[in-house]
This record gives structure tokens, sequence and C-alpha cells, in this order.
């Protein structure tokens, strides 16, 4: 498309940008990419200009003149709600999330940027759609307003001359440094009877994800809201998973556990939490619910069904072996 030829991306190192990078150079894009590291994967690549920055300490004008060249962004920096800060979470989320996409995107359009995307969450898909989890003021939850805010935010700072659109994906399987995988891993680990639900969620590789975020940006669509997802899983089907490759068959046991039989244990955890003055993004309650749901999503974009199992196998190796654990470290 005319308008996309230099993509700066924001947030370089993490999982989605460095595979996202990769896919847009292989298209013939030249690439602009910011970070405090760089990934390995990402030496010598011609048409590749990676800074290493703290972009939110650069002044006003410092960040507009990194990105004046180029003429679309992709902004995958942002705090998930893995994240248990302090109370009130919502301060949390809002300083962390919408503060910053206001002022990049306000930035963008001074420099010149003419398409911005911005990488969402599956979660405020569910938060605007299911019907039940708004009953429980889902879409009320701190996280999940926050998401909502910093969406609007980096729409409205983009009025009228730039065009934002956003991504809203599934769980993306990859070898990330985080992810809530990592709690389902150290669940097994710890118990030998492990409760699990009947929730399945919508899940996507990396590498599809940068397809789509390549495609979002050549529509130059403007207050667009593109879901992502090219296969499901099941709760089941994670813990199968996790417990075939710790070699645990036989030792470990899946026990088929309702909403209303987790009820008791999740409301005294957000009790704890709370006393320790803590909050989740998402009320632990509001989290189960979630896990007992169908939130499988029909894609915005037509990417083909994915068999994720090889891909999903590596990533719970790579926690298993402490990786992940060593590279948030680094960061």
């Amino acid at each position: 498309m005319k308008n996309v030829r230099k993509i700066f991306v924001l947030g370089g190192a993490n999982l989605f940008a460095k595979t996202t990078i990769k896919y847009a150079l292989d298209l013939g894009y030249a690439v602009k990419a910011v970070d405090l590291i760089k990934p390995s994967e990402l030496e010598e690549l011609t048409n590749l200009e990676f800074y290493l920055e703290d972009f939110f300490e650069l002044s006003d004008a410092e960040a507009i003149s990194l990105m004046e060249d180029c003429d679309s962004f992709i902004y995958a920096g942002g705090v998930s709600d893995l994240s248990v800060p302090r109370k009130p979470a919502g301060k949390f989320f809002y300083e962390k999330n919408v503060l910053p996409t206001g002022r990049v995107a306000r930035l963008a359009k001074r420099a010149g940027i003419k398409n911005f995307l911005l990488l969402g969450d599956y979660k405020t898909e569910i938060a605007e759609r299911n019907e039940i989890l708004r009953k429980h003021n889902y879409h009320r939850e701190p996280y999940i307003q926050t998401r909502f805010m910093q969406e609007a935010i980096a729409i409205y700072e983009g009025e009228p001359l730039m065009n934002v659109s956003v991504l809203r994906p599934g769980l993306i399987i990859g070898k990330a440094n985080k992810s809530i995988l990592e709690a389902h891993i150290d669940l097994v680990k710890a118990n030998k009877s492990i409760p699990v639900t009947k929730g399945v969620i919508p899940i996507v590789s990396a590498e599809a994800l940068a397809k789509a975020a390549i495609y979002a940006l050549e529509l130059e669509g403007n207050k667009k809201t593109y879901l992502v997802s090219t296969a499901k899983i099941s709760y089941r089907e994670i813990y199968e998973k996790i417990i075939e490759i710790m070699g645990k068959d036989g030792e470990k046991i899946l026990l088929d556990k309702t909403f209303d039989d987790l009820f008791p244990a999740y409301e005294n955890d957000m009790k704890t939490t709370d006393f320790k003055g803590l909050q989740h993004g998402i009320s632990q309650v509001n989290m189960l619910r979630t896990m007992t749901m169908d939130l499988s999503l029909k894609s915005s974009f037509d990417l083909g069904k994915e068999d994720l199992s090889e891909k999903l196998s590596e990533m719970i190796k790579f926690y298993l072996s402490g990786n992940a654990a060593r590279l948030e470290n680094q960061e």
C-alpha cells in the first residue's frame, strides 16, 4: 500500500514484535525498532535499524526525530494482567498502559505517521460481547477498563491525520518470557490432583499474528478492531500437554471442576490478596468465570487454521527449563 513503506516498532524485543519485524523485512518493508535489548536473531538484518533506547525517557523532540522518516507504527508495549500491583490496580494499569500510549500516539501523529497499530488483548472483546461476564462487571475490571481506555486514547490522539487500528489476539503461543502458561505449569508441579475447568481460549502463533499486523497496516483502516485467532485450546488440553512433557503420566490426576466447586478457594484468594494490599487487574473470581467458558473467537483475517501442538510443547519446555525466568531477569 502507498502509505506503508517504513514501519516503526516500539517494543522490538518481545515475541510478537521481533517476529513481526522479521516478517515485515521479508516482505520488503524497511523497519526501525526501539527497545532496551536487541534479540540475537535480529542481528545484521538488512533494512533494519535497531536503537537501544528507553523510548519513554526521550524528550518529545527526540522521539519525533526518531520516528519522522517512518509512515507506519506498531506499538507492542505495555503490561498484561499477569502483573499484580498494589491497590488500586486501575491506577497502575492507567499509568503503565494508558498514559504512555496517549503520548506515543500524539508524538507519532506529529512525526507524520499515517498508520498506527496497537497490540491489544482478546479479553476486551469478550468484555464487550459476553453477556454473562458483563452481568458480573467483567468489563469494569481495572485491567479491562484501562485496556479500553488505551484503545480510545490512541484513536483520539490520532485524529484527524493518523489512522489507528487495534489487534485483539488470542493467547500467543511461542517462546515468550512471560505467559499465563507459567501459572498452569506451577500448579501441575505443586499438586498430584489438579483441578481443571471446561474453559476454552483462543490461541495464535506469533507468525500468524505478525501477518495480521501487516495486513492491518496495509488496510489503512481507522478506528478498526481486528480479532486474531487461528486455533483454540481447552484447559484440559493444556494440562495434559504439561503432564506429558514433564513425564508425569499416571502420577498426576486431572479433576473436572465447576465454577461452584472452585468459587470458595478463588474468593478466599481474593481476600488474601486484598489483605496484602494487592489487587489483580481482573479479580480472581471473574478469572475463574472465564476459565469455565468457551471463549474461542472467529478471526477477522483468513489466516487459516494452525496446529499449535508442537509450538505449545516448545513453550512448555522453555518454561520448565527456566529460560523464561532468566530472560525476564535480563530485561
